[in-house]
């Protein structure tokens, strides 16, 4: 099975708890399973483990919503994102959300940092604020 794991929310500087959780994620599963990760930025490589990689959009783009076109080439199994926001239009591959964050589905406005229309306001409060959940 082909395991593609979303690591485009880990951070560059330092890890905060979701850049732990997903870094985390891919070290274990790389240990039993055929595993690779999707990154956004390569900066984001020194705090994740060394497995195989694919660069592709950030999920703060406007390309977001279709993400599943990029994905779909790698012929993953089964793609798993720590973050429940992933775009899923199109998409050929089982697909594992985490939920994270929820304090957000509460209080939905985003961060004035957050890119118009995009949606993200945990992922926007985390690169904006260093932290995750309530700030």
């Amino acid at each position: 099975m082909k395991i593609v794991i979303d690591a485009r929310f880990t951070r560059t500087d330092h890890h905060d708890g979701i850049s732990r959780y997903g870094a985390s994620l891919i070290a274990a599963a790389a240990k039993i399973a055929d595993v690779s990760m999707l990154i956004s930025d390569p900066r984001q490589l020194a705090l994740l483990p060394d497995v195989p990689y694919t660069l592709i959009s950030s999920p703060l783009s406007p390309a977001e919503p279709f993400v599943a076109r990029q994905v779909n080439q790698l012929n993953a199994d089964v793609v798993v994102c720590p973050m429940q926001p992933m775009r899923t239009w199109g998409r050929k591959y089982g697909l594992v959300l985490t939920l994270y964050d929820l304090i957000y589905y509460e209080h939905a406005a985003p961060p004035a940092s957050c890119p118009p229309r995009s949606g993200y306001s945990g992922a926007c409060t985390t690169r904006r604020t260093g932290r995750s959940g309530c700030c």
